[in-house]
């Protein structure tokens, strides 16, 4: 049974699916940057079915100040598909 605004039920297992190979591709894109988030993962929550949802969350975690560095600078050397606040 689905509720109002949440995905039918034969699409929950395509769409995790789909869900965690982006988490693996994510995974292994950062490791390439030396990046590792620990907690990485999909949310788990989505899979309760009281809990309200249309795709599935993708949680990133809880970071080091050197890990949200790291990241902050990969991200920083990547093209903006948008301008800069302010220009």
């Amino acid at each position: 049974m689905t509720t109002p605004g949440s995905p039918p039920e034969t699409d929950r297992p395509t769409m995790l699916a789909e869900a965690r190979a982006i988490v693996d591709t994510l995974r292994d894109v950062l490791a390439d940057q030396g990046i590792t988030l620990p907690t990485l993962r999909v949310d788990p929550l989505w899979h309760s079915s009281s809990y309200e949802r249309g795709a599935p969350l993708i949680e990133l975690g809880r970071v080091s100040v050197t890990v949200a560095s790291r990241l902050a600078e990969a991200l920083r050397d990547l093209p903006s598909s948008q301008p800069a606040p302010g220009r």
